[in-house]
């Protein structure tokens, strides 16, 4: 059997692809489409192998698949590398229920017949082999693990932690509904059943919204003052003291609110919000990871940090967020300890996922702690298909989409949830996407050039046409820190980019001490040009003084910093690099890189040990 068929991948959040399954007997091969010669992936379907019911699943492109999942309970023996022999399993889908169902069939019969193959190389019971077969046909629960599901695997809780950020991931898998518009920004609520099924009744109860606005609040103030009024002039009539009075006022208004409130819900939906941001995807990303500028953009944190780096794509962080104000009263400061993934999708996007963990660094303190329940930030690029697609003369935008799904804990959280004050109370999270158009929109222009103390203290002194020379000067210096050029290189500009910051992992300050890598900076040089040559047999030194090199035909470049790997042959290859310094001042500040690089481009020994590439596959 034979057929096309969407195939899930193994990322978090992952997207789905077309690929073209082959099953022969009791192998499952599938290819990049048909007629491929390649294999893009095997599984050999043993007795250990696993099919799931048939569900129905949304794809985030809001297409609808009937999905079922072939896995294995035991893990797969390894190669003398170390690496698995074949994929622990897959998540297929059609488009059709029958075609599923057939596909489905198909792989349980050949599950089957490696059954009866295996029989003849060993003696098996009649009923452990009528138990197998059923177990098969049966849903098994992922959830359920056993004690040989891939216990072997060092990276296992990590595993099984994205697994779980990647199940209450909301964006893709909720529906949303517009729950306000506010500074210009709508903001969804995800749909959500609240009430159960009654027996013998398909009817459920409608979609509650008291939550969404701050005017269920005020209806209760309203209705508990109301109240504490009657209560106190009653008291006055009745002639007890003022004392008794105010305290009876005050025990008619607080029971008035618990009365009121009494449809407390324990969980929250998730809200999404939307911005077109100018940019492109790597540079919204880049300020979106960056901790040490969330606060610039971000007025909802007071304050965050990293508490450990886990990888190249994950961390820890802990964020403090500020009190927010809702009239008549200041809600009090949180925090929150979030493991934070990020990845790069096949079509250009940018998927960054938060979800709560805990960590030694990160005790709860006074503040209240947020459990984070899912969420993130996408960044996703323009449609190159759409009749409006950015022309060669305009500037680039991104389309960043934010959802939150946090729960305030502990009491105050419970009185939050009573009130219905949990949307106002992570709003400001949601409208920090404001804020990051803002600072994107600022990047487009230029900045005043700040002068040093000297200089300014000399401003004095001087007369008007001596200032007016140094803002010349000034503006001529700001000149050189514009972007970089892109050189006319070989390879396209659409083919090669700049990794974004902390995409690897470098010694910290203290690792002789502490042994702990931590993320890597922005890059001191802008890399703007890729070229590959085909050199033959021929070992091409000292490219750069070739005449038809872009190094000599280009003029009024900055300083530049080229790296030529020879690859061996035959045929030999040249892939050269070219960067540039943005300023003079990178190379000569005194910080350690500069101090690092001087060494390296003035003494030929710690040039020739000094330079590392580290290789991200």
């Amino acid at each position: 059997m034979e057929g096309v068929l969407w195939k899930r991948g193994k990322t978090l959040v992952s997207s789905w692809h077309e690929r073209y399954f082959v099953l022969k007997d009791s192998t499952l091969a599938y290819f990049s489409k048909a007629g491929d010669l390649q294999t893009r992936g095997i599984i050999e379907l043993t007795t250990d192998a696993h099919v799931s019911a048939i569900e129905l699943k949304k794809k985030h492109t809001s297409k609808s698949l009937y999905c079922f999942s072939i896995f294995f309970l035991h893990a797969a023996p390894k190669d003398h590398h170390g690496h698995p022999n074949q994929p622990a399993g897959l998540t297929v889908g059609c488009e059709s229920r029958e075609y599923a169902t057939s596909w489905r069939s198909a792989i349980i019969q050949a599950i089957d017949n490696s059954d009866g193959s295996s029989d003849h190389h060993g003696v098996r019971s009649p009923t452990s082999a009528s138990a197998g077969a059923s177990l098969r046909r049966e849903p098994l629960h992922l959830g359920q693990s056993t004690s040989s599901f891939d216990l072997q695997q060092q990276d296992v809780g990590r595993r099984v932690l994205l697994a779980k950020m990647d199940r209450k991931w909301p964006m893709f898998r909720g529906t949303y509904d517009v729950c306000s518009v506010v500074g210009g920004m709508t903001i969804h609520s995800e749909q959500r059943a609240v009430a159960k099924q009654c027996a013998g009744s398909d009817t459920t109860s409608q979609h509650k919204r008291e939550w969404q606005s701050w005017q269920q609040l005020n209806s209760l103030f309203v209705s508990a003052i109301s109240v504490a009024l009657i209560a106190f002039i009653a008291g006055g009539i009745g002639g007890t003291s003022l004392t008794a009075s105010f305290t009876f006022a005050s025990a008619a208004a607080v029971l008035t609110l618990w009365l009121r409130s009494v449809d407390v819900d324990e969980d929250v939906p998730s809200f999404k919000a939307s911005r077109v941001v100018p940019g492109t995807p790597l540079e919204v990303f880049r300020l979106v990871l960056d901790t040490s500028m969330r606060c610039m953009w971000d007025g909802s944190i007071d304050s965050i940090r990293v508490l450990q780096t886990i990888d190249s794509h994950s961390d820890i962080i802990h964020v403090v967020y500020k009190p927010v104000w809702l009239w008549p009263l200041w809600l009090p400061a949180s925090d929150a300890c979030l493991l934070r993934y990020w990845r790069e999708t096949e079509d250009g996007s940018f998927v960054l996922c938060v979800q709560s963990a805990v960590h030694a660094e990160c005790p709860v303190t006074d503040h209240v702690r947020v459990l984070c329940q899912g969420g993130g930030v996408t960044v996703s690029p323009r449609c190159s298909a759409t009749p409006t697609a950015p022309g060669p003369d305009e500037l680039d935008t991104s389309l960043v989409s934010m959802v939150v799904h946090a729960n305030p804990q502990g009491v105050f959280g419970a009185w939050l949830r009573r009130m219905h004050l949990v949307f106002q109370y992570i709003q400001p999270q949601l409208l920090a996407l404001i804020g990051l158009e803002e600072t994107m929109e600022a990047r487009k222009y230029m900045a005043l050039a700040q002068e040093n103390d000297s200089a300014t203290d000399d401003m004095d002194d001087v007369d008007d046409s001596a200032g007016v020379a140094n803002g010349i000067a000034s503006i001529g210096k700001h000149i050189d820190m514009a972007p970089p050029m892109v050189l006319p290189t070989s390879v396209p500009r659409h083919v090669w980019s700049e990794p974004p910051v902390g995409f690897t992992m470098v010694r910290g300050p203290n690792y002789m001490a502490d042994r702990k890598k931590v993320a890597s900076a922005a890059p001191a040089f802008r890399l703007v040009g890729v070229d590959l040559f085909d050199t033959g047999n021929v070992t091409m030194e000292h490219i750069c003084s070739r005449p038809d090199n872009v190094m000599q035909t280009v003029p009024n470049q900055p300083y530049a910093f080229v790296l030529n790997f020879l690859m061996p042959g035959p045929p030999k290859y040249s892939l050269v690099l070219y960067f540039h310094v943005p300023h003079p001042s990178v190379v000569a500040d005194g910080s350690p890189f500069a101090e690092l690089m001087t060494d390296f481009l003035d003494g030929y020994v710690m040039r020739s040990r000094g330079l590392q590439c580290v290789v991200v596959v």
